[in-house]
């Protein structure tokens, strides 16, 4: 399982996770789980006032783009695209990953004490996940 955010950092997991599920055999499933959804993306008009159904398709469509790509160059491995609302984007990445074999996630950006102070999603997963966890940085890091 690979969790998507759909920002240009998140392409070097997307990568190891594909090359990850080719070599084993197995599906891939990619997730984007979230609360609020990014007005630049996905374009709510305002961060609560949004369909649901339509912010569920919005966050597929951005899940289908991010691994085409990688659909491409890996054809053999099964991609199950899986948005994902819940209240707490960490709390459902972490549920998801109890049917998961191995849970890749992207670390971009920020230093230490920025990390200190506010809790990555890859510092989490490592602690908190029901499989092993590959935290992948960005290809800039």
């Amino acid at each position: 399982m690979v969790g998507v955010d759909g920002i240009p950092e998140s392409t070097a997991a997307l990568g190891f996770a594909f090359e990850e599920a080719a070599a084993r055999g197995v599906g891939l499933i990619a997730t984007y789980a979230w609360w609020l959804l990014p007005p630049s993306e996905l374009k709510p008009e305002a961060p609560r006032a949004y369909d649901l159904g339509e912010a569920e398709e919005a966050a597929r469509r951005m899940l289908a783009e991010a691994v085409a790509g990688w659909r491409q160059q890996y054809p053999d491995v099964d991609v199950d695209l899986r948005p994902d609302r819940a209240l707490n984007p960490v709390v459902g990445l972490l549920e998801l990953s109890r049917t998961a074999g191995l849970l890749v996630v992207s670390r971009h950006g920020g230093n230490t004490f920025s990390r200190l102070l506010f809790a990555s999603i890859s510092d989490i997963a490592v602690r908190e996940a029901h499989c092993p966890v590959a935290v992948v940085p960005s290809q800039a890091s």
